[in-house]
């Protein structure tokens, strides 16, 4: 059976449009990569956050929830490592 799960990543709200959708292929490609398909995806847009998260009160959010391929468990940890390492996500949480 697939399991499923959703994500949501918290970018810096200072980033021009076109930078904020290399951030979302290069997240979307992170999860792929991990014998993933994602099946629902939302830019949610610039919202207040509930306490400041690296100097912002705001953040660019998107959601998406994606599932297993083939049975296959995806490495969470591996691609909560490949998004911390793009600089402009300020924050992700997966569940």
């Amino acid at each position: 059976m697939n399991k499923k799960y959703e994500a949501m990543f918290f970018i810096n709200p200072n980033e021009d449009e076109n930078k904020i959708k290399d951030i979302i292929n290069k997240i979307n490609n992170i999860i792929i990569y991990e014998n993933c398909e994602i099946y629902h995806k939302e830019e949610k847009g610039i919202y207040n956050l509930a306490y400041e998260i690296k100097g912002n009160k705001k953040a660019f959010y998107y959601y998406i929830k994606f599932k297993t391929l083939n049975n296959k468990v995806p490495s969470l940890g591996k691609i909560s490592n490949k998004a911390n390492t793009i600089k402009e996500i300020m924050k992700h949480i997966i569940l």
